[in-house]
């Protein structure tokens, strides 16, 4: 099953597949990717940050349920692992505000190295594809 982590037998990352089967989503990109940091600490995806910020909002930030599914999902994952049986860890999102969901999905980030690789490249990828389109965008400006 694509959610709840168990193996497909394929080559793909649990992430990969579950961006996939969800077409390849901007919005699912965004939420998977919630918790992950850069070397330089800064998150890997920055919706205030060009060229993430250049893209509609509705077609990049993930709702309130999307992330609380995505704390589901995560609680799945990691139930039974260091730190699980906190409270904390154990919380029911579902009617959280969004600050709260977010907190948590920064605290329990995906730690899968398949799905962290392929979330990273994904992410350089499409943020490579959003500049060179702004970029086209000023060139288009300009002349």
């Amino acid at each position: 099953d694509v959610y709840s982590g168990t193996s497909t037998g394929s080559e793909k990352s649990r992430s990969q597949l579950i961006y996939e089967a969800l077409e390849n989503s901007k919005k699912v990109l965004v939420t998977l990717c919630v918790g992950l940091v850069r070397d330089d600490g800064s998150a890997l995806i920055d919706l205030s940050v060009s060229p993430w910020s250049s893209e509609l909002k509705g077609a990049m930030k993930p709702t309130n349920r999307e992330l609380a599914d995505e704390v589901c999902r995560r609680q799945k994952l990691f139930a039974g692992t260091n730190g699980t049986s906190t409270k904390q860890f154990s919380m029911k999102p579902k009617n959280k505000s969004r600050d709260i969901l977010v907190e948590w999905l920064n605290t329990w980030p995906i730690r899968d190295d398949d799905c962290r690789t392929f979330l990273f490249s994904e992410a350089q990828r499409i943020e490579q594809v959003l500049q060179a389109s702004l970029d086209k965008g000023r060139e288009n400006a300009i002349a």
